[in-house]
């Protein structure tokens, strides 16, 4: 008796990992497009599970629609795999490619709406928060928008004892150390402000308490 519900509960595992691979992968691109932000398993898990209920719903919504104009006749059967252990997990592998597809643009516009700040900035109108995001400063300043003009910064250097003036190409994540890519560098003495020398480009990488970026008044 106990191995049937041992084989049942694996069965179940089973099946769960496999509906959930729209999930997986429609997250797995938003955090290819917003960044791989340490997070504790727990925290990965919920963010799966949310954007595979997401995909599945409006999945559904869409088959509703689809069906309603009489363009199909078929509807989803995510929970009943679920529930029931009579249906094979091989009956909807269609339904697991579609529901994959929808999931593309769904991380698509969660990538906007973080990026964004949308929830933050509706909760600041609301005056319901203070709060600019989830992130370090450092990412916040990274993802102003480009209209702002703070592409051009300089970096001061305290490990080098330099002062670089250019145009942020690339920069790293918060957890990481920070790491700069700058085009059309000019490099001064931090101390009395003499100009070195010129670069194309330069990369930098330090601790972060080593850099300071400061916004020039550009006219």
């Amino acid at each position: 008796m106990k191995v049937g519900k041992t084989m049942g509960l694996s069965i179940l595992l089973i099946k769960i990992i496999v509906l959930i691979l729209p999930g997986i992968t429609a997250w797995m691109l938003f955090r290819k497009l917003v960044g791989w932000s340490a997070k504790p398993n727990w925290y990965i898990l919920c963010e799966i599970t949310v954007f595979s209920v997401i995909i599945y719903g409006v999945y559904g919504i869409l088959l509703k629609i689809l069906e309603y104009t009489g363009l199909i006749d078929y509807s989803v059967v995510f929970f009943d795999t679920i529930l029931n252990e009579e249906t094979k997990i091989i009956c909807v592998w269609r339904e697991i490619f579609w529901a994959g597809l929808t999931g593309v643009p769904i991380a698509f516009l969660s990538s906007y709406v973080y990026t964004h700040k949308l929830i933050n900035r509706l909760g600041r109108y609301l005056n319901v928060t203070r709060r600019f995001g989830d992130e370090d400063v450092w990412d916040f300043f990274h993802n102003l928008p480009e209209e702002s003009g703070y592409e051009w910064v300089y970096i001061r250097d305290y490990k080098a004892k330099l002062v670089y003036f250019g145009c942020i190409v690339a920069y790293s994540d918060s957890e990481k150390e920070r790491e700069l890519l700058l085009k059309d560098v000019d490099v001064f003495t931090n101390s009395g402000g003499e100009e070195l020398y010129k670069a194309k480009m330069l990369y930098l990488c330090r601790d972060k308490y080593d850099l300071a970026i400061e916004i020039p008044e550009i006219d």
